[in-house]
């Protein structure tokens, strides 16, 4: 009897949380930052991971990300930082390692007069940090300094979404469906994994232009292909159970080696791009199929 009465609770929490995601998407304009462009609404409501009935995530705070992947330009014009083999115009900055995507965050904050996300040590400066590793950004080892970073969940700068965060945008705030039940960011039951991303079948080994594909239903761009995604999470254990986005466990494991990235880039097979596959990277990795895109805190 205890167990039916918890599972008609979560229930009609769900049926609550999908009532209210609905509305609020329909009033909720984007936001328009001068240098990243437009973020997205992405309104609260949960999904099911798996085909068991308590693997449920439960986003409880809505939020804004960006239309588009970040690009070489954008990186640069914020951070002042060279990368190589980036190509200037429209395509998504690659080479860039978890650390850079943070302090791209931090900085982009500042510059729009926002309450920086990341700390180290209480500090929200990058150039403070960049000072206490002598201006090197780790690229082949960790550093201990760097790897203190924490978040202000908060704050109303930009960040990097959660893992449970970038899959619920992914999906476009839809609640059909489990995560190995849809193969790619956009997926309504009909179209090709080639309508809405480069990947290995179609790419011509090379990242291209942000916004060449169709968007998903969202109206976001290269949710799947292009480039692969950096989130805030540390890599860990598959989650199970129900998990709230604001929930210490909705933010990731506690530590770990490797930091999640997710949405496939255009040197992967179909298999990797459905939204129940996961990924993680060393945050000091930097690679030709990693790049990354930003949010911020809806009300």
């Amino acid at each position: 009897m205890k167990h039916c009465s918890i599972i008609i609770l979560v229930c009609i929490m769900l049926g609550s949380l999908y009532s209210s995601c609905n509305a609020a998407h329909r009033k909720v304009q984007p936001l328009v930052s001068p240098v990243a462009g437009t973020l997205i609404y992405v309104p609260t409501g949960y999904y099911r991971r798996s085909s068991r009935f308590f693997d449920i995530s439960i986003v409880r705070r809505s939020f804004y990300m960006s239309k588009y992947e970040i690009t070489y330009d954008d990186f640069f014009d914020v951070t002042g930082m060279k990368l190589t083999d980036n190509t200037s115009g429209r395509y998504p900055v690659k080479f860039v390692n978890w650390y850079q995507a943070v302090i791209f965050c931090n900085m982009l904050s500042e510059r729009e007069n926002l309450k920086p996300v990341y700390s180290i040590n209480g500090c929200t400066d990058p150039k403070i940090w960049i000072k206490k590793v002598s201006g090197f950004i780790p690229t082949g080892h960790t550093d201990p300094y760097l790897n203190t970073v924490n978040a202000d969940w908060t704050a109303d700068g930009y960040r990097l979404p959660t893992e449970m965060e970038w899959i619920w945008a992914a999906r476009g705030a839809d609640s059909s469906r489990t995560d190995d039940e849809i193969p790619f960011s956009g997926f309504d039951g009909t179209g090709s994994l080639g309508d809405y991303a480069w990947f290995k079948g179609n790419s011509s080994s090379t990242s291209h232009e942000t916004g060449l594909k169709k968007p998903n239903k969202l109206g976001l761009f290269d949710m799947s292909g292009n480039v692969f995604e950096w989130c805030w999470d540390w890599f860990g254990d598959t989650p199970h159970g129900i998990i709230t986005s604001l929930s210490r466990r909705g933010t990731g494991s506690r530590s770990g080696v490797a930091r999640v990235i997710k949405g496939g880039g255009w040197r992967d097979i179909p298999s990797e791009f459905v939204l129940s596959y996961r990924c993680g990277s060393f945050p000091y990795d930097r690679d030709h199929y990693v790049g990354f895109r930003i949010v911020r805190n809806g009300k």
